[in-house]
């Protein structure tokens, strides 16, 4: 019985894995096909990349944030100030 268990808890991390690849080429093949039908929709493009590119700054910075100050302390205990 442990090694079920233990077959399980490999095997979801790949099916999670899997299936994301599934959905991101299906969104892919999609956003593709949208981009043929509607060429000239630039406005709408850089909209999606400014909103990106903001969440991924957010999330930066929210990790330097939590992570920052542990690195800090772990730095200073290190070298004992």
């Amino acid at each position: 019985m442990p090694n079920e268990t233990n077959n399980r808890s490999r095997l979801h991390p790949t099916l999670l894995l899997v299936t994301f690849l599934t959905v991101a080429s299906k969104l892919k093949a999609r956003a593709e096909a949208a981009r043929h039908d509607e060429a000239g929709n630039v406005i709408t493009d850089n909209l999606a990349w400014i909103v990106f590119g903001v969440i991924a700054i957010v999330v930066l910075g929210t990790l330097i944030k939590a992570l920052g100050s542990t690195v800090i302390n772990w730095v200073q205990n290190q070298l004992g100030v």
